[in-house]
C-alpha cells in the first residue's frame, strides 16, 4: 500500500509534489503555535498571581506593622504614671502630642475597667465603650486585642479600633488604652500597585469594607460579598481563587488574613486581584498574531510551491528579514527557527532565536530590577516620611538636605526652613556642640562609619529637647564626603521620669537602698543614711551583711540566696540593723530584685520601714497584757454568769407571763361558750377582744424571746440558697391562704453565707409582711431579688401594697414601732428581729416606700 502510495505521489507534478511537502510541513507548525500560546497563557497568569500576591503581601506586612507599632504604643503609654493614676488633663496632653505625630491615627483613649473614657486625644467627653467589641475582648482576653469597622462616638467618623489592657500589681485589669486608625487616611496611605490593573480590598472580620483601591461600588462600610469572604475563611492565612468581581468580570484574587496573638479570629482580610482578561490580552493578542502569521505563511508556502525554484530562497530570506524588522520594533517573542527549517537559512534561523531569546531574557531582568527599584523607593519614601521617628539627611557642608514631618514637629520648623538653610550644629544646644562637633569629624575622616549619641537640640521656641542620634555615613568612593543620614528619637520624656524617680527616691519618708548582687550598696537616699548614722559615700564601702545584727544575718542570707537562684522574685523580712553609734534599730524591709534578659540579678531594690518605736512599744504592751489576762478572765466570767441569769430571767418571765394568760382566756372562753346567750351583744364584743389581746399578748411573748435568742445564738455560717428558701416561704403562705391570688416573682439561684435558720427568720418576717400589707390590692404582686447599690450583695423583697410615710422610716426598725392601725395583724417586733440579725451578719437593711404604692426592704450580706 506504502508502494502504491508513493507511486501516486510520482504522478504528481511537482509544483503539486512541493505543495502537498508544504503543506504537511507547516501543519505541525499549528500545533506548536497554539501549544506555546497556552504556555504563555499559564506564564502570564503565573506572573500575575505572584504579583498580586506579592502586592497582597506588602500590604499585609505594612498593616501588621502598623497594628505591632500600636501595640507597642500603647504597652509604653501603659507604664506611665500619668496614666495609671488617671492624671487627666497630663493624659490627655500626651495623647494629642501623639496624635499630631501620627496622622495614621483618628483617635488615642484612656477607658476605665467599666468602659468609661476618661481620657481621649480630640474630646473631652466621658463615652462608654464597653459594648465595642475591642473593648470586651480585651477585658476577656487580658491581652492586646482588635476590633471592627465603626463610626467613633468621640470623632464621629469610620474607624477600626485596637484596646491594650493594663493591670495594677496584683494582675488585676484596672483599664485599657485604644487605638482608632483612621479609615479615611487608610486607603490612601497604601501604596497603590504600578504597571498592572490591580485592584485591592481591606475588610475587618464581618466582611465590612474598611479600605479600597477603587470607591465605585465600595463604599467605607459596605458589606462585601458573603461569597468573597467565605473564600478567604479556609484553613490557610493566604491564598488564591478565582471569582467574579464586582463588574461580573473574572478576577484572579490573592489574600491574606492578619489575626493578633491571642485571637482565633482574624480582625484583617487583604484582597486584591487583577481581571483576568487584562492579564491575558497581551498573550491572547499574540496568539492571534502568531495565527495569522501561519496562515499566511501557509498561504506563502502554497505560492512559493509553483515558484520553488527561483523564489523559495528569496521568501524564506524575506522571511528572516520581517523577524528582523520585528525584533527591532521591540518584539521580542518572535521566532523563526520553526520557518526556515534546514541549510545555512536554518542555521541562521536559530542563531537569530538563540539571539531573540537572549534580547527577551534581558528584557525580562531589566523589568524586575525596575520594578523591584520602585518598590524599594517606594518603601524607602514611606518610611521616611511616616517613621515615627525624625529622620534626617546632611549634606557634605553640614546643611540639611532632607527632613521628615516628625522632625520638623519635633523643632517647630518648617521643612523649608531647614532644608539648605541650617547647619545641624545651629540647632543643637550650646553645651553639646563641642562633643556633637568631634564625633561628626571623626566620621568625616573616615575613622568610623556610624555612631550613637545622646545630645539636646533647641526647639524654634527656644525649649530644650533631649534626643538620642542614629547617625550613619553615606556609601561614597574611598576618600570623599557626601554626607551622612541620623535616626532621631526624642528621650525628652524619658530624662523627666529619670529625674522625677531620683526625686522619689531622695525624698522618701521610708530607708530605700540598691545593692548588687554581692550585697554591696550601690545606692541610699537620705533617710536610710540618717537612719543609720552613715554618709552615702561611706554605705557605698560597705555591704549589708556589715551593719546587720548577728542573730539575724543568717536568715537574711538565706532570703536573699534563695531570690539570686531563682526561686523567688521578692520577699519581706523584719530584722534589726547596728547603727553607727551602736544602737539596734528594728526595721520591715520589703525586697524585690531587677533581672537582666538572660535571668541573673541586676540589682536588689530594699524598702526600709523603721519600726523601732513601734517594736519598743510592743514589748511594753506585752508586759501590760501578762497583767491584763488575769483580769480578762475574770470579767468573762462575770459576764458569762449574767448572760446565764438573763436566760433564767427570760424563761421564767415568759413562763410566768404564759400562765395567767391561759387562764384569762380559758375563762373568757368559756364564759362565751356557756353564758354567750345570756350576755347582751356589746358584753359578748368585750369578750371577744379580751380573747383577742390575750392571743395578741401570747404572740407578743414569743416574738421577744426570738428577738432574745437572735442576740445569744451562735452564727453557724455556711453557703445558704436565698432563692430556694424564698420559694419554700412562698409555698407556705400559699398553703395559709388559698384564696389570695398574689403574682410572686423570685429570681433563680440568689446565694449567699450565713446562718441559715437566722436568714429564714429575715425572709419569712419580710415575706409575710409582703403578704399581709398587699391583703387589699386586686393584683397583688410579690418579689425577691437582687440590685446593684455599690455593696457586696444587696438583697431586697418589694410589693405593690400599703406602703408607708418615709417620714417615719426612723421608727420602723424599732421594737413595738408600727405604722399601721389595728387593721393589719402584728406586734411590731419582726422588723426589729429582722435589723439585729442584718447587723449581726455584718450587714445593713433599709426601707423605701410610699403610701399606696408598696414598700421594698432592701438588706446586704457582705
Amino acid at each position: 500500500m506504502g508502494k502504491r502510495m508513493m507511486s501516486r505521489l510520482l504522478t504528481l507534478s511537482i509544483g503539486a509534489q512541493i505543495s502537498l511537502m508544504a503543506l504537511i510541513l507547516v501543519l505541525p507548525a499549528a500545533g506548536i503555535i497554539m501549544f506555546s500560546g497556552l504556555k504563555l497563557r499559564e506564564a502570564a497568569m503565573s506572573a500575575a498571581v505572584q504579583e498580586i500576591r506579592s502586592i497582597t503581601n506588602g500590604i499585609a506586612n505594612e498593616q501588621q506593622q502598623a497594628a505591632d507599632a500600636a501595640e507597642q504604643l500603647l504597652k509604653t503609654l501603659a507604664q506611665l504614671p500619668d496614666i495609671r493614676t488617671h492624671q487627666v488633663e497630663k493624659t490627655r496632653a500626651i495623647l494629642r502630642d501623639i496624635l499630631t505625630t501620627s496622622p495614621a491615627y483618628l483617635n488615642i483613649s484612656a477607658v476605665d475597667r467599666d468602659g468609661t473614657v476618661w481620657a481621649s486625644a480630640i474630646t473631652n467627653q466621658q463615652v462608654s465603650v464597653a459594648d465595642r467589641r475591642y473593648f470586651k475582648n480585651a477585658l476577656a482576653s487580658g491581652q492586646f486585642s482588635s476590633g471592627e469597622y465603626i463610626v467613633s462616638r468621640m470623632a464621629g467618623r469610620p474607624t477600626l479600633n485596637l484596646c491594650y489592657p493594663y493591670k495594677d500589681a496584683s494582675g488585676a485589669i484596672v483599664g485599657a488604652l485604644t487605638i482608632a486608625f483612621d479609615l479615611d487616611r487608610l486607603a490612601h496611605a497604601v501604596a497603590h500597585p504600578q504597571g498592572i490593573p490591580c485592584r485591592y480590598l481591606l475588610v475587618d472580620h464581618r466582611g465590612v469594607v474598611l479600605a479600597c483601591s477603587d470607591r465605585s461600588g465600595r463604599e467605607l462600610g459596605s458589606a462585601d460579598p458573603p461569597g468573597a469572604l467565605a473564600r478567604m475563611q479556609g484553613p490557610e492565612d493566604h491564598g488564591f481563587f478565582i471569582a467574579k468581581g464586582a463588574d461580573r468580570a473574572e478576577q484572579a484574587y490573592s489574600y491574606r488574613r492578619l489575626t493578633l496573638k491571642g485571637e482565633t479570629r482574624p480582625y484583617l482580610y487583604i484582597r486584591a486581584g487583577v481581571p483576568v482578561a487584562s492579564t491575558l490580552s497581551k498573550v491572547n493578542a499574540m496568539l492571534g498574531r502568531n495565527l495569522i502569521l501561519f496562515i499566511t505563511s501557509l498561504v506563502c508556502a502554497l505560492g512559493v510551491a509553483w515558484f520553488i525554484g527561483k523564489h523559495s530562497i528569496i521568501n524564506r530570506v524575506a522571511v528572516l528579514r520581517a523577524a528582523s524588522q520585528r525584533l527591532a520594533g521591540g518584539d521580542l517573542k518572535v521566532r523563526v527557527s520553526e520557518l526556515l527549517v534546514g541549510g545555512d537559512l536554518g542555521q541562521l534561523g536559530r542563531s537569530f532565536d538563540e539571539m531573540a531569546h537572549q534580547l527577551e531574557a534581558r528584557e525580562r531582568e531589566r523589568d524586575l530590577a525596575d520594578k523591584a527599584l520602585r518598590r524599594s523607593e517606594t518603601r524607602y519614601r514611606s518610611l521616611f516620611e511616616n517613621s515615627l521617628f525624625g529622620i534626617v539627611a546632611v549634606g557634605p557642608d553640614n546643611r540639611f538636605v532632607r527632613v521628615n514631618d516628625t522632625f520638623c514637629q519635633l523643632l517647630g520648623y518648617q521643612a523649608e526652613e531647614l532644608v539648605g538653610v541650617m547647619d545641624f550644629l545651629q540647632v543643637t544646644h550650646p553645651d553639646d556642640v563641642p562633643l556633637s562637633r568631634q564625633s561628626h569629624q571623626a566620621m568625616v575622616r573616615g575613622e568610623v562609619q556610624r555612631y550613637t549619641m545622646e545630645k539636646r537640640y533647641l526647639t524654634k521656641k527656644g525649649d530644650v529637647v533631649h534626643v538620642v542620634l542614629f547617625v550613619e555615613r553615606l556609601p561614597c568612593e574611598p576618600g570623599h564626603w557626601d554626607g551622612n543620614t541620623a535616626c532621631i528619637l526624642d528621650i525628652t520624656e524619658r530624662k523627666e521620669n529619670q529625674e522625677r524617680m531620683r526625686l522619689f527616691f531622695e525624698r522618701q519618708v521610708v530607708g530605700m537602698a540598691i545593692t548588687g548582687p554581692d550585697k554591696r550598696w550601690l545606692q541610699t537616699n537620705a533617710r536610710l543614711q540618717h537612719l543609720l548614722g552613715y554618709s552615702a559615700e561611706e554605705l557605698t564601702e560597705k555591704s549589708w551583711e556589715e551593719l546587720t545584727h548577728p542573730e539575724d544575718l543568717e536568715k537574711s542570707r538565706e532570703y536573699f540566696d534563695r531570690m539570686l537562684c531563682g526561686k523567688i522574685d521578692e520577699y519581706v523580712i523584719e530584722k534589726r540593723y547596728l547603727r553607727r553609734d551602736g544602737a539596734t534599730l528594728y526595721f520591715i524591709m520589703s525586697i524585690g530584685c531587677v533581672r537582666r534578659h538572660d535571668g541573673s540579678v541586676d540589682y536588689v531594690l530594699a524598702l526600709y520601714d523603721d519600726i523601732t518605736d513601734r517594736t519598743r512599744a510592743e514589748q511594753e504592751i506585752l508586759l501590760l497584757q501578762s497583767c491584763l489576762e488575769q483580769r480578762v478572765h475574770e470579767r468573762t466570767a462575770q459576764l458569762e454568769l449574767a448572760v446565764a441569769e438573763q436566760e433564767a430571767f427570760s424563761y421564767s418571765v415568759s413562763h410566768d407571763l404564759r400562765s395567767p394568760l391561759r387562764h384569762i382566756n380559758s375563762y373568757l372562753t368559756l364564759l362565751q361558750e356557756e353564758c354567750g346567750h345570756q350576755l347582751p351583744e356589746a358584753a359578748l364584743d368585750y369578750v371577744r377582744r379580751s380573747r383577742q389581746a390575750s392571743v395578741k399578748m401570747g404572740h407578743l411573748i414569743d416574738d421577744l424571746l426570738e428577738l432574745s435568742r437572735v442576740s445569744r445564738s451562735k452564727l453557724v455560717k455556711q453557703t445558704i440558697d436565698l432563692s430556694a428558701l424564698a420559694a419554700d416561704i412562698a409555698a407556705t403562705l400559699r398553703e395559709s391562704d388559698p384564696g389570695r391570688r398574689v403574682a410572686l416573682e423570685i429570681a433563680p439561684g440568689l446565694k449567699a453565707r450565713g446562718d441559715k435558720i437566722l436568714l429564714g427568720q429575715v425572709l419569712e418576717n419580710l415575706m409575710e409582711n409582703a403578704w399581709k400589707y398587699t391583703a387589699r390590692c386586686e393584683n397583688a404582686r410579690l418579689s425577691f431579688g437582687t440590685v446593684e447599690t455599690g455593696a457586696a450583695h444587696t438583697f431586697y423583697v418589694r410589693d405593690n401594697g400599703a406602703g408607708f410615710d418615709m417620714a417615719y422610716r426612723d421608727k420602723l426598725f424599732g421594737a413595738f414601732q408600727r405604722l399601721h392601725g389595728e387593721e393589719y395583724e402584728g406586734t411590731g417586733i419582726g422588723l426589729a428581729t429582722v435589723k439585729r440579725i442584718i447587723e449581726r451578719h455584718g450587714g445593713e437593711v433599709w426601707a423605701e416606700a410610699a403610701p399606696e404604692f408598696g414598700a421594698t426592704f432592701y438588706f446586704t450580706l457582705p
